[in-house]
């Protein structure tokens, strides 16, 4: 089925990388209440909260996007260098006290 408010894309989806998404996709605030029902759901079900610190703790987001490296086990092969994404101010949030970068090869970008 397809609907005209979804995008499928993303490292994800597709082996190869897939197409990337629309610029205000990649650089919008990401949205980090979609999970918050379900994690107190589970942490009032007795399981850990160490399990869901991700969701609470941590802003997620990518400060560079590629690697050269095209190592085999890595889904991310269609870049031949690693370049800027975006600032951390693009997902951060000032509540969460630690920030997690998903980059593949941050130490590869040469600013």
């Amino acid at each position: 089925m397809e609907l005209p408010n979804i995008v499928i894309g993303g490292t994800g989806f597709f082996p190869d990388g897939g197409e990337s998404l629309d610029c205000e996709i990649e650089h919008h605030m990401p949205d980090y209440k979609l999970y918050e029902n379900y994690v107190e759901e589970q942490i009032k079900a007795n399981k850990p909260r160490v399990r869901y610190s991700s969701y609470l703790d941590y802003s997620i987001g990518f400060a560079t996007r590629g690697c050269f490296r095209k190592c085999q086990f890595c889904v991310n092969k269609k870049y031949d260098k690693a370049l800027k994404h975006s600032d951390i101010s693009e997902f951060v949030d000032n509540e969460k006290p630690y920030i997690s970068l998903w980059d593949d090869n941050f130490l590869a970008y040469k600013g």
